[in-house]
């Protein structure tokens, strides 16, 4: 049954839209939807990777075009749901539009939506593919997001920030989904743990690239993660920017007594623990500052705008202080930039020159 589908898929595709995402349908799929699309997805990937004839794909891609608006008004027997053979039918375009490119020697870098899995663990992310054979990968994550809804967003959007500031083009960047609304601060650990242990012993692989370095790049609560993963694991350079929290406890004792205003993290904090008077070591423990207890595994490059809100500034200080107590003096540097704000990294010239600086003199060595 499955070779007459994908025939008929090959042969007569019906409408795909300009506009159309992939990812906002799958997203909505249930587990098995999932499962059905994932192995049409890897059935469609098989049977046109045998193909050789420029025209054929060049004729079916036409076809996905010219019947736009076909599926809008008719049912596939085959299919009981309209929007899985919309996503079948999105996937098998891009399909068709990778071998039509390896075919014609073309180098068109491109993005996709890939499911790292590593031993039980499993985590999102977006990757930029520089469509090279040796790559330079970066692990990338995002801030924080309190409704996980706007997770896949957040992974897109500093994605995009740090493809516009790169100086080389061999850059691979796995933009990594750590969710955040069901956890509390520190749970999200493990997906960014289980997409660097993925990236180190089975991208190459699976990804079919030859990896020359591998560095993390994490803003504000990603750079707490990345912070922590570099006293546990040794890669070729880590970049983080505005990293924090530095000290949660500091930050929800100010919101126990009305000088800040509640946030997610510090209510489900107290929700689970009781407030930071009476239970100061689970506050403790799960911040930045309280997580480097070991010296870093790879040199590290701190920034810090120094603009940035006053709760972050006026915990800088104790970072700095514990990093050097604790690393030698050349395994880190501080950048610190005047007049900048939280995005210092992304957003000045002396941020930018800075990241691209420190990953090349990484490359070179």
């Amino acid at each position: 049954m499955k070779k007459i589908i994908l025939l008929f898929l090959i042969l007569f595709i019906a409408n795909i839209s300009y506009g159309d995402n992939l990812h906002n349908y799958y997203k909505n799929f249930s587990l098995e939807e999932r499962k059905e699309y994932n192995s049409f997805s890897d059935s469609l990937e098989k049977e046109i990777s045998n193909i050789d004839d420029i025209n054929w794909l060049e004729t079916r891609i036409k076809l996905v075009h010219d019947k736009l608006s076909e599926i809008k008004k008719q049912s596939y027997y085959m299919f009981n749901n309209k929007n899985l053979l919309i996503a079948v039918l999105l996937r098998l375009n891009e399909i068709l539009y990778e071998r039509l490119n390896i075919l014609k020697g073309i180098n068109i870098e491109e993005e996709y939506d890939f499911k790292i899995k590593y031993k039980d663990q499993e985590v999102d992310t977006i990757i930029y593919d520089p469509k090279k054979e040796n790559v330079n990968i970066i692990l990338l994550f995002h801030g924080t997001v309190i409704d996980d809804t706007n997770i896949y967003d957040a992974t897109n959007i500093i994605l995009q920030k740090l493809k516009k500031i790169l100086n080389r083009d061999d850059f691979m960047i796995i933009s990594v989904s750590h969710p955040q609304e069901k956890g509390l601060l520190g749970d999200n650990l493990k997906y960014a743990k289980t997409a660097l242990l993925w990236t180190k012993n089975n991208a190459s692989e699976e990804l079919g690239v030859n990896i020359n370095k591998i560095f993390m790049i994490g803003h504000s609560q990603g750079g707490y993660l990345a912070s922590i993963l570099n006293t546990m694991y040794e890669i070729d350079g880590v970049i983080v920017n505005a990293p924090g929290p530095i000290n949660i406890k500091y930050r929800c004792e100010l919101e126990e007594k009305g000088k800040m205003e509640n946030g997610k993290v510090c209510t489900d904090l107290y929700n689970e623990f009781g407030n930071t008077k009476n239970n100061p070591n689970e506050y403790i423990k799960r911040s930045l500052i309280s997580s480097i207890k070991q010296k870093f595994k790879s040199d590290i490059l701190l920034i810090q705008g120094l603009k940035d809100k006053k709760i972050q500034l006026n915990m800088w200080p104790y970072l700095k202080k514990r990093i050097i107590d604790v690393n030698n003096k050349n395994r880190y540097k501080f950048l610190e930039i005047d007049n900048a704000e939280h995005g210092a990294l992304f957003e000045t010239k002396i941020g930018i020159k800075g990241l691209n600086d420190f990953l090349e003199s990484k490359i070179k060595n």
